[in-house]
């Protein structure tokens, strides 16, 4: 996905069921429900890599993440979105089965949103998109 590229998100009732369709740009501020997702990168020391978001976020800019996360695409299943954000925010490419569902929660702060999250165990190279991450380390 291209920067300022325009993002198609599904709307959903409170059991998890689409109803609806929005621009990622008019989720802010909108009294309905989205999607997101979240992963941890694991690595053999038993680490995980967290990323500092990038100043052009909009959301919490220059906060600590996990290693990647975002909104699920409408039509994209949550796995299928986490896969996507690994390649776009930090260079990891991954298959579906390397994907470990750890919790499916709904969130109700500055958005709501049912947000699956993931874990996967990875040792190779972090390769941070700079407009998505503005920094990264792994920690204990």
């Amino acid at each position: 996905m291209g920067i300022g590229e325009i993002k198609v998100i599904d709307i959903v009732d409170k059991n998890d069921k689409i109803i609806g369709q929005i621009k990622d740009s008019k989720m802010h501020g909108g009294n309905f429900i989205t999607r997101g997702v979240g992963v941890f990168v694991i690595n053999n020391k038993k680490e995980i890599y967290l990323q500092k978001r990038s100043e052009h976020k909009y959301r919490y800019p220059l906060h600590w993440d996990f290693s990647a996360g975002g909104i699920v695409d409408s039509g994209k299943t949550y796995k299928e979105s986490i896969i996507d954000e690994l390649k776009e925010e930090i260079g990891i490419h991954v298959k579906e089965d390397e994907v470990l569902l750890l919790e499916k929660t709904f969130v109700d702060n500055d958005i709501k949103e049912f947000q699956s999250r993931f874990k996967i165990y990875f040792n190779g190279e972090i390769n941070k998109h700079n407009w998505e991450v503005k920094e990264g380390t792994w920690k204990k």
